[in-house]
């Protein structure tokens, strides 16, 4: 074949750029793919392949293609930005910061690399070097609302905290677009909240929700016939039966509603010395959800059981040992997990699925209070959008209930917060582990920790966050009226 001449080349690329930028991701990825299968050593193809697959949540292809648009492009700044935060979404951090290091030589007024330095450095647990990052970063863009947001995840307010001063001094016309708008909002919110003014931090957080909402608006019948669709997708497994074809290992999976307690129980169970935390990986759920999908549909498990081996558990081995070599046993806590427990149960026997339940009133309120990655967990910024997803995910844990009774263990985080050591022990029990002290002092821990937790995670069990929905007075009116009129039942936390 004739190679393409340079003309064609840049006309390539160009329609690939074009396609990136109209947000036709799938159409921008194939056209790079294809201008590299000819010039491999092309760096912006690369440069820009790794983008979409950071984005499209594919950080270790991103890493690859990031690290040789790096080789290749090694006085461009953005190009090492990139790399080092696709390094630190495949949790190597050491080489994120080396990374970021060499954009800040090169951009050292660069607010971006000054940021993205910070996220990593939080998600290390190295607060005050994060903070140090986002001090410099607001000297250069003192009303940027996405650098306040990031300075409130970690950093303890005060009623007198000049920071706190200078946000609320900040108006909507001083800020960019709606993305900083919303950003500060729940950066102050945080703040307020922190001095214990929860009533006065309501009225931001509602404005910032409703502005994400309107944005990114979500379709509560589209996740119920999701729901429904994988429901019969998995129904009739028995959990008897395995895959003739089955793998032995015995990963433990913790999964259920965002901000439900997955991560604190996650932690209990990484403390013990023979597992290793994946975090959010969702490795073998991702695996199934790419299996079963037909479309807008799914494709019963009966119809992919040749392929449950070679798509599911030979490609979740694969991903584990690249990235956990040394791994005994693994524990993920992929929230979406819970969706998929027929099929990974198939063919992977052994396995542990640990579904964590809240409170929903405290529950669903610690996700309004909370800003997720942008166009994810579109439900929730809406009370009544909140209350029907938090249905479907009831709805989901009865099906498992009747499908497979004996293989799931209900963990409480309401009644772990009451009585840690008895329920701590409970779950360490249902993961088939023996007893260790230090799981209870998984807040030692110097690990890494990639969740909206990553500051709470620091301390020892705490009873603050039970409750908490009764200190919003008025404000949280309309979420119990939501949960109310769905006839969700929450007299049994009381």
């Amino acid at each position: 074949m004739q190679r393409p001449s340079e003309q064609q080349l840049q006309t390539a690329f160009k329609s690939a750029l074009a396609a990136m930028n109209a947000k036709k991701f799938a159409l921008a990825a194939q056209q790079f793919q294809k201008i590299l299968r000819v010039v491999p050593n092309h760096g912006p193809p690369h440069l820009h392949l790794g983008t979409l697959y950071t984005k499209g949540g594919k950080p270790d292809a991103a890493v690859t293609h990031l690290a040789a648009a790096a080789k290749q492009m090694p006085k461009e700044p953005a190009v090492h930005m990139q790399y080092g935060v696709a390094l630190g979404a495949v949790g190597q951090y050491n080489k994120a910061v080396s990374a970021l290091g060499k954009a800040e030589k090169l951009a050292p007024a660069s607010v971006a690399v000054l940021a993205n330095s910070a996220h990593v450095y939080q998600l290390m647990g190295e607060l005050k070097k994060a903070e140090f990052y986002l001090r410099k970063a607001l000297k250069l863009q003192p009303n940027d609302g996405s650098l306040y947001r990031l300075l409130s995840i970690a950093r303890k307010f005060t009623p007198d905290d000049p920071y706190l001063a200078k946000m609320l001094a900040i108006t909507p016309e001083q800020l960019a677009n709606d993305t900083d708008c919303w950003e500060l909002d729940f950066a102050i919110t945080k703040a307020l909240e922190d001095t214990k003014a929860y009533e006065a931090a309501f009225p931001y957080l509602k404005r910032g929700n409703d502005l994400v909402a309107a944005n990114y608006p979500y379709d509560p019948q589209a996740w119920r016939d999701q729901v429904a669709q994988l429901q019969s997708a998995q129904s009739g497994l028995d959990p008897a039966a395995p895959h003739p074809d089955h793998i032995k290992d015995a990963p433990i999976f913790v999964t259920g509603m965002p901000r439900s307690g997955t991560t604190l129980i996650e932690q209990i169970i990484a403390a013990h010395s023979d597992v290793t935390s994946m975090g959010e990986t969702g490795f073998a759920s991702g695996a199934v959800e790419r299996l079963l999908r037909d479309g807008s549909s799914y494709k019963p498990v009966s119809d992919v059981a040749d392929r449950l081996r070679s798509d599911v558990a030979d490609k979740y081995l694969a991903d584990v040992a690249a990235r956990y070599p040394a791994a005994k046993r693994t524990v993920d806590k992929s929230i979406q997990t819970y969706l998929y427990l027929g099929a990974i149960k198939t063919i992977m026997p052994n396995a542990k699925f640990l579904i964590v339940q809240r409170d929903p009133r405290d529950n669903l309120l610690s996700i309004y209070r909370n800003l997720f990655q942008a166009g994810t967990h579109r439900y929730a910024y809406d009370f009544e959008s909140l209350a029907d997803h938090y249905l479907a995910f009831r709805d989901m844990v009865s099906f498992w209930k009747q499908q497979m009774p004996d293989d799931i263990y209900i963990a409480d985080y309401d009644a772990l917060v009451r009585d840690p050591e008895d329920k701590a022990r409970a779950l360490i029990a249902a993961c088939g582990l023996e007893w260790q002290d230090q799981c209870l002092e998984f807040h030692k821990s110097t690990g890494a920790v990639k969740t909206l937790s990553l500051a709470q995670v620091r301390q020892p069990i705490y009873k603050s966050s039970q409750k908490a929905w009764q200190r919003y007075g008025d404000g949280v009116m309309p979420l119990l009226k939501a949960l109310e009129k769905r006839g969700i039942d929450v007299t049994e936390w009381d």
